[in-house]
């Protein structure tokens, strides 16, 4: 299941890049503002993580391989770093 672990460097890009398409240009804020943009990434980090670690071990109990599993999640973050990539160049 380390690929399934592995898989949260992904998601906190995906929320910051997120933030950093909602903001537009880069303004001002203050640090109140900042720290509640913060807890509020943190806390729907927090959720999308119960959520997917739900949705694994459900998966693994109803016989669904491991494996399996990992080896899509793998193949969803490499199309999107391809995806990534292919936008810079």
């Amino acid at each position: 299941m380390s690929e399934f672990n592995d898989i949260n460097s992904a998601h906190i890009k995906e929320i910051n890049d997120s933030f950093i398409a909602m903001a537009g240009e880069s303004k001002p804020e203050s640090v109140n503002d900042a720290n509640l943009r913060m807890d509020l990434m943190i806390s729907n980090y927090a959720r999308m993580r119960v959520i997917s670690q739900a949705l694994f071990e459900v998966m693994v109990e109803q016989g669904i391989d491991p494996d399996l599993i990992n080896s899509k999640i793998k193949r969803i973050v490499d199309n999107e770093l391809d995806s990534i990539l292919d936008q810079k160049t």
